[in-house]
Parts: C-alpha cells; structure tokens; sequence
C-alpha cells in the first residue's frame, strides 16, 4: 500500500470540511469586487472589508444586542420543543386525540405569524415575553409534525414482537418509538430553529427596545447599510451556532443513522485499506 492510499481518506475529509470556507471566501471576494468595479455606494450596497471593520468597531453596540436576541431565540426553541415533543406522543399515541386536536392546530398553524405580533404587543407588551412567543410559534409545528411522523413510522412488526416478549408500553416506547423518531425529531428541531431565529426578528420589527431587531431598524431609518450589513451578520452567527449545537447533538445521540453513515464507513474503510 503506498502513502497515498493511506492518506486518501483523511485526506479528503480535510478538504471536503474546507470547501465551505473556500466556496465563502470566494463569494466575499466577488462581491469586494462588484462593489468597487461598478462604484456601488455604501448606503445601497457595501463592501465587505466594511462590514468586517463595522463587526469589530461597533461590536459594543451589537454584541449585547445579539445576545438579547439569542435569548429569545433559544428560550422560544426550547419552548418549542417542551411543548411539541410531548403534544406529537399525545397526538401519535391516540387516534382519537388526533381526530380531535389536531384541525385546532393546525388551523391556529396558518394564521401569519405576523399578523399576530402586533397583538401579541398589545397583549405582552414591548419585553423579551413577545418575542418569545413569536419565536415559539414559528418553530413549534415543524417539531410537532415531524416527531408524529417519526412516531408513526416505527414498524408494527418491531412493537409485535416487543409486546409479546412482555414489553410494558412505556418500555415499548423508550426503548423502540423513540429511538426510531429521534432522526425526524432532530430534521424538525434543525428546521425549527431557523425558523425560531425569523420569530424573535419579527417580534422585534413589530415591537422593541432592545435586540439585533431594533438595531437594524435605527440602521435602516439611517441609511447606514453598513450596520444593517453587520447586524445581519451576527444574527446569523446566532443561527449558525445553535444549528450546529443541534447537528453535534444529533451525532451524539444518532451516530447509527443513516445520515451519519457515510463518515462511519469511511472510518471501518480505512483501517481495512491499511491491511491490505
């Protein structure tokens, strides 16, 4: 076996995990470029080297503005979460409770969000509680509907023989229905929390003191892209960061999943290669 063979792996992970980085670089660079070339104003359009300076000069007004809003942010998701997942077992578990419950919600689920911020002020107030359920809101179904899918998913040969070998039903369910719904419980979470980032926004636009919301608002009211530019930029850092905390989380949990299949194969491939 030559060095190459052996490296080949490792090796293209690295540069796999760097084609990201490569492909963001260069969408910076084209833009640096378009700005200049075609002597776009800041106040349509900035560069990017200003909005680098603006992240670094202005982060004592940001910062504090982005964890505000990453507090709604994180409490709405984790609201979500303790309210859907036990509502999707109710729901999964019950046809009867499903027939019943469900068309409410679902209908509560097609109503704008939007629409229902300025009453969600008017009832709440201007403080973090309104932001937080428009973050709740927004990020609720997602988890709802896909954990009932997971639940429901499980095959009935799996629950047959469980029960025959004398399985309780709440054996049953930690130790068969919810292993196997926790890959569609993490797709709803990983969707649900983008979707919470937009909510605690919205919440802010209609309402507030505080917040990466209310900076881009005094930004754009402005002119200063720039700001508006930079505030963008930690607001999506926000989303990044708990997306990721989320696909961590999934990994540790799932490592058996299909999703996670491709990089388990290429650990057993390698060590099998070297033997040769």
């Amino acid at each position: 076996m030559t060095r190459r063979e052996s490296t080949r792996g490792p090796g293209l992970r690295v540069v796999r995990s760097l084609l990201p980085f490569v492909a963001f670089v260069a969408f910076l660079a084209v833009w640096e470029w378009a700005v200049v070339t075609f002597s776009v104003r800041a106040f349509i359009l900035p560069r990017p080297s200003q909005v680098a300076v603006a992240l670094v000069a202005e982060a004592g007004q940001l910062l504090p503005a982005a964890l505000v809003t990453a507090q709604e942010i994180v409490l709405g998701f984790i609201l979500a979460v303790v309210i859907g997942v036990p509502l999707a077992v109710a729901l999964a578990s019950s046809r009867w409770v499903e027939d019943t419950f469900f068309p409410l919600i679902l209908s509560a689920q097609i109503v704008p969000k939007v629409a229902l911020a300025p009453i969600l002020t008017v009832w709440l107030g201007l403080g973090m509680t309104t932001k937080l359920m428009v973050a709740f809101l927004l990020s609720f179904f997602p988890i709802l509907i896909d954990t009932m899918i997971g639940l429901k998913s499980v095959e009935t040969g799996k629950i047959l023989l469980a029960r025959s070998m004398g399985a309780s039903a709440i054996r049953t369910f930690f130790k068969i229905r919810l292993p196997s719904a926790l890959p569609n419980l993490f797709g709803g979470m990983k969707i649900a929390s983008t979707l919470a980032v937009v909510g605690a926004i919205v919440g802010e636009f209609i309402g507030a003191n505080a917040g990466l919301g209310n900076v881009l608002l005094i930004a754009q009211s402005n002119f200063d892209m720039v700001m508006v530019f930079a505030g963008i930029t930690y607001l999506t850092a926000v989303g990044i960061m708990l997306f990721a905390a989320l696909a961590a989380l999934e990994r540790l949990l799932i490592p058996w999943h299909v999703s996670h299949r491709q990089l388990l194969e290429s650990t057993i491939e390698t060590p099998a290669r070297q033997s040769r």
